[in-house]
C-alpha cells in the first residue's frame, strides 16, 4: 500500500514536470515566434523582402496555424513578385482565419497580378468588404478589378467608378481613389458623361 502511494506521488510529479516542460517549451516557442515576426517586419520595412520571407517562414515553422504570419509572408512574397506563392500564403491565412480582412485583401491583390484572375480578385475584395464595409482601400481595390491591363477601351475602369467614388466617400483624403477615378475619365473620354 505504501509503495502504491509512493508510485502515485512519483507519477504525479512526472506529470506535473511534463506539464511544466510543455508550458516552458510553448513560452520559448512563442518568444521565438514573436522575435521572428519582429525581425521579418523590420526587414520588410527596410525593403529586404527575401530576408523577411525567411524570418516569416521561421515564425511559421514555430506556429504553423498563425494567420497573421501567413499574411506577413504573403506580403513579402508579393513585393518580390512571387505572386503565386503570395496567393498560396494569403489563401492559407484565409483558411486559418476566414475573418481576416488583410488575408482577403492579399488574395485579391495577388489575383490582380495574375493573368485572367480579375473575377477571383473581385470576389476576394467583396468578401473583405463584407467584413469591413467602411474600408476605403477595399473599394479602391474593387474598382481596380474593372481596369484593364490589356488596353481595351471598354474595360478602362468605367464599371469601377462607383467603387472609386465609394472609397472617396468613405475617406475623402484617399488620393489613390481620386487618381484611379480620374484615369477612368482620361482613358475613356467617349463615356465620360453617359452615366
Amino acid at each position: 500500500m505504501n509503495r502504491f502511494r509512493c508510485c502515485t506521488h512519483l507519477m504525479g510529479a512526472f506529470v506535473l514536470l511534463g506539464i511544466t516542460v510543455n508550458v516552458l517549451a510553448q513560452s520559448l516557442s512563442s518568444s521565438g515566434f514573436s522575435e521572428q515576426i519582429a525581425v521579418g517586419q523590420e526587414l520588410h520595412d527596410q525593403e529586404l523582402y527575401a530576408e523577411a520571407c525567411e524570418a516569416y517562414e521561421r515564425a511559421i515553422a514555430l506556429h504553423p496555424k498563425s494567420s497573421p504570419a501567413h499574411v506577413f509572408l504573403g506580403r513579402a512574397q508579393y513585393e518580390l513578385d512571387l505572386n503565386r506563392e503570395a496567393l498560396k500564403s494569403f489563401e492559407k491565412a484565409v483558411k486559418l482565419d476566414s475573418r481576416s480582412v488583410d488575408a482577403h485583401i492579399g488574395v485579391g491583390r495577388a489575383n490582380l497580378r495574375l493573368e485572367r484572375q480579375r473575377l477571383d480578385a473581385r470576389e476576394a475584395f467583396r468578401r473583405a468588404g463584407r467584413i469591413d464595409p467602411e474600408n476605403a482601400d477595399i473599394e479602391d481595390y474593387l474598382g481596380m478589378t474593372y481596369v484593364s491591363t490589356f488596353g481595351r477601351r471598354r474595360e478602362h475602369g468605367i464599371d469601377g467608378r462607383p467603387h472609386f467614388r465609394k472609397a472617396i466617400e468613405i475617406d475623402p483624403q484617399h488620393g489613390q481613389a481620386y487618381f484611379h477615378l480620374g484615369l477612368t475619365y482620361e482613358v475613356s473620354p467617349s463615356k465620360n458623361y453617359r452615366e
